[in-house]
């Protein structure tokens, strides 16, 4: 997880409608922790880097993956340095 200053302004999770949606976004899908209750539509999570979309009990997961290339990835965590 990104640990940078600019990264501390966001919270580590956030609950959103969109478009009559209910949405909860994370970081690492094995920290999450809802109350099966709650009617959540949609679960994005990323951590692994892998793209993934699955229906669980009647719950989108959705992993983005990464951003960019490999190549990418490296050109900005050198930049960090």
């Amino acid at each position: 997880m990104d640990s940078g200053e600019w990264a501390r302004e966001y919270p580590d999770t956030k609950l959103v409608r969109l478009a009559g949606k209910l949405i909860y976004v994370l970081h690492d899908l094995k920290t999450l922790h809802i109350d099966r209750g709650a009617d959540i539509d949609v679960i994005v999570s990323g951590h692994s880097h892998i793209p993934k979309i699955e229906r669980i009990g009647g719950i989108l997961y959705l992993n983005p993956g990464q951003r960019g290339s490999p190549a990418l990835q490296a050109a900005d965590h050198a930049c960090d340095a």
